[in-house]
């Protein structure tokens, strides 16, 4: 990871491979900690997805922000 431009945690999974992971017996294999995590990343994802900006991650207003003209 970049630490110039961070990101939200588990960039590298998307978002339904996260709740997937917490379906089901996943959540028992994974540690109530990273469990408790993962539930706070989806929800941070699904606030960003809804137009919250202010949860957005450095990264993600770049990627997001339009050019200037």
């Amino acid at each position: 990871m970049d630490c110039a431009l961070p990101t939200g945690a588990y960039p590298a999974y998307t978002t339904a491979q996260l709740e997937e992971f917490l379906s089901g017996t996943g959540e028992r294999c994974l540690g109530e900690q990273t469990a408790s995590k993962m539930r706070a990343e989806i929800e941070r994802r699904h606030a960003v997805a809804a137009g919250d900006v202010s949860r957005m991650s450095p990264s993600e207003r770049l990627r997001f922000t339009p050019a200037a003209r």
